[in-house]
């Protein structure tokens, strides 16, 4: 017997946390067959969860479920997951897996998950047609500040200009996913860089971003939603970070490799057990930098050449 299950994600969480909760849908979707699944979150954000569940509702809609049809309605919260696991990542949605649900991490199900569609995919790939499609090889995403812990996350503005200058030393366009406040907006027109609402589409919306960085040959981000929203896709994709570690926030991807600091041992609570180093090591693809730019340029160099 099915049970219709409504599952509320927390209003005003961020692309980032929906696109994570992603993982724990793939795992219901498996592992409680018995259960009809409606999703609740904020407009464009709640995108994430199609294809994984019954229903897809976003908040804003005058359009909203009917709370008598429910057998259950859970609110989910996601939250900093203090636990130091040997044997999977420690972030919130394995959290919120373990807790929440009481559900086993299935490392086939451990990465995330947005469905592009073809109407999506086909406005993302106009881009190709804009003057700026038409001056070089193509674009390379870049998005360098977050809305939340922004002292632990974001790249200072030189540092973004540094890395958009060596993207076009490969004869790449900066794609940017920065956009929304006035310094990113100034950055955009001093730069000539274009950015993904020149599309048409919107950069808080899971779907528009991943179908935008399908049609980039490579992503360069931060611990942010288009840089979860890249690990959902296939685009080579770099992670640079600076005062948070990746196993505590950004599961494993194939297509994702991130760029950690020297001391990066030191950003794990208990200064990282050697176990939940080697877990680490197995798991996510990684490189140490001393320098981001330059090992940013590393990266580069060795995708394209």
């Amino acid at each position: 017997m099915q049970i219709p299950i409504l599952l509320r994600m927390n209003p005003g969480y961020g692309l980032g946390d929906n696109v994570c909760f992603s993982i724990v849908l793939r795992h219901l979707q498996k592992y409680r067959p018995n259960w009809t699944i409606d999703f609740i979150s904020d407009r464009g954000k709640c995108k994430m969860a199609a294809g994984l569940v019954n229903r897809v509702w976003d908040y804003e809609s005058a359009d909203q479920p009917d709370m008598t049809r429910y057998k259950k309605s859970v609110h989910v919260y996601l939250f900093d997951n203090i636990h130091n696991w040997f044997d999977r990542p420690c972030t919130p949605a394995i959290a919120c897996l373990h807790e929440k649900f009481g559900l086993s991490y299935d490392p086939t199900l451990g990465r995330y998950f947005i469905r592009v569609g073809e109407d999506v995919a086909k406005q993302a790939s106009s881009l190709s047609l804009t003057q700026y499609g038409r001056l070089g090889r193509g674009f390379i995403g870049i998005h360098y500040a977050g809305n939340s812990n922004q002292g632990k996350k974001n790249l200072e503005i030189w540092q973004v200009e540094e890395i958009a200058n060596r993207v076009r030393m490969f004869n790449y366009w900066p794609l940017m996913f920065d956009w929304d406040r006035p310094l990113d907006r100034q950055w955009l027109t001093i730069n000539s860089a274009v950015s993904v609402r020149d599309t048409g589409l919107s950069g808080a919306d899971a779907e528009h971003n991943a179908a935008v960085i399908d049609q980039c040959k490579a992503f360069i981000g931060i611990d942010s939603g288009p840089g979860k929203c890249a690990s959902a896709t296939d685009t080579p994709t770099a992670i640079i970070w600076t005062g948070h570690h990746p196993i505590h926030y950004h599961d494993p991807a194939p297509n994702t490799t991130h760029l950690i600091p020297l001391n990066h041992r030191e950003l794990m609570p208990a200064r990282g057990p050697d176990q939940m180093l080697e877990y680490f090591s197995q798991a996510y693809n990684s490189r140490v930098y001393a320098n981001p730019v330059d090992e940013v340029f590393a990266w580069l160099s060795r995708l394209i050449s």
